[in-house]
């Protein structure tokens, strides 16, 4: 289960991390940590979820992405609609 989910939203966060001044490699890393984020949630048992798991999956990222982006002193060029991926 945690394979397919692995492989079903990784072009999203791919894409996403792309746009906004990232590398291939950095997708990657911030993608795997946020699938690690995701099922440490889940076994916990603390995960309530009141949104899609693709939706869940992407704020992850998204907030890692930032914090990186912050951290390295660079803003995002731009932040695509991603409604499409998302929705």
């Amino acid at each position: 289960m945690l394979e397919s989910l692995y492989k079903m939203y990784a072009g999203m966060v791919h894409h996403f991390i792309l746009s906004n001044n990232g590398e291939s490699d950095e997708a990657k890393d911030i993608y795997q940590e946020s699938i690690i984020i995701f099922y440490e949630q889940v076994q916990s048992g603390k995960l309530v979820l009141q949104c899609k798991i693709k939706t869940y999956i992407y704020s992850i990222a998204r907030r890692l992405w930032l914090k990186k982006l912050a951290a390295k002193k660079l803003t995002p060029v731009k932040i695509e609609d991603i409604a499409s991926f998302v929705a």
